[in-house]
């Protein structure tokens, strides 16, 4: 419980106290799990004291050979990055509260036939007496030449049209990327310039040249769009 500052956790880790009340505290080592037989009664918790083992004992994954076998831990990049921005974002709305900041997540729109378009982030404020609206959606891909795919420009233009936002922003991990402004799409034959929207390429640093990870990272995506 000490280690975590998550509220759901917290409940059911106390919970999990009660089933060992009865247990001595011991101070666990390597040679504690060298001792561990398994055998047909034991054999199913061989994976849960695995993990047990590389937690307790800081071990970290490593893709070169060793004696231990070790679980694959694996994590969705995109969701991870996406869910990262937004808290970021989310976390300094209040130090917008001037210009009236609204970040909303996952907010969905029909698209086709019960089909429905959901853009990572939507953010709203107010600029020049004017309501201003952006789609933000998160990239976990490295760009070459500063220059987005066909796929994510056509994601963002439908993001625009229906969701009634002149500008869309593709957000990248920053891999020594430069920030360019906002770029305009064509005229198209059936909207001809009555709708003049644009997209923009923000990539972020995740890190300092300590390696940690930047304090101010919602900050700065907010002062690009806003600014």
């Amino acid at each position: 419980m000490g280690i975590t500052s998550n509220h759901r956790f917290i409940p059911a880790a106390r919970n999990l106290q009660l089933s060992f009340e009865d247990t001595d505290d011991i101070h666990v080592t390597e040679k504690t799990f060298e001792k561990i037989r398994f055998n047909r009664n034991t054999e199913c918790y061989r994976t849960a004291l695995l993990l047990a083992k590389m937690i307790i004992l800081n071990y970290s994954p490593d893709i070169s050979n060793g004696e231990n076998d070790i679980l694959a831990i694996l994590f969705d990049m995109n969701m991870l990055f996406e869910k990262f921005i937004y808290f970021q974002i989310k976390k300094e709305e209040d130090n917008f509260k001037d210009c009236g900041l609204s970040i909303s997540g996952q907010e969905s729109r029909s698209f086709w036939q019960g089909r429905r378009v959901r853009p990572d982030i939507v953010a709203e404020f107010n600029k020049a007496n004017e309501k201003k609206r952006v789609v933000l959606d998160t990239k976990w891909k490295v760009v070459t030449g500063n220059t987005p795919s066909d796929d994510d420009l056509k994601q963002m233009y439908v993001y625009n049209l229906h969701f009634g936002s002149p500008r869309s922003i593709l957000l990248y991990p920053n891999v020594g990327n430069k920030n360019t402004g906002p770029k305009p799409y064509e005229n198209s034959d059936t909207l001809g310039n009555e709708y003049e929207h644009f997209c923009q390429m923000l990539f972020v640093d995740l890190f300092d040249d300590d390696g940690r990870k930047k304090q101010d990272i919602g900050k700065n995506i907010i002062d690009g769009f806003i600014n």
